[in-house]
């Protein structure tokens, strides 16, 4: 998922990952899984606002690190942050 540069900063991301996690629930989902580029902090702090935790780094491509950042559904949408 990508937000255009403009549009940034407007609660348009959050929608987007709010609407992820609310679709997996409905679904049956458990829990939830995304893989962000290290040094991507704005996407980082997105993610884990909406209840995500870093699980593990790993090398998606040559030199470039990622984390794997889970959430637990069932915990979100007691919190109400669905």
């Amino acid at each position: 998922m990508a937000v255009a540069k403009p549009l940034r900063r407007q609660g348009t991301g959050a929608a987007l990952v709010s609407a992820f996690q609310s679709t997996a629930a409905q679904l049956g989902s458990n829990s939830a899984r995304v893989v962000v580029g290290a040094d991507n902090h704005g996407a980082i702090a997105l993610y884990q606002g909406a209840g995500f935790h870093p699980v593990r780094s790993l090398e998606l491509h040559a030199s470039a690190e990622s984390l794997l950042l889970h959430a637990d559904l069932k915990e979100i949408a007691s919190d109400g942050r669905r």
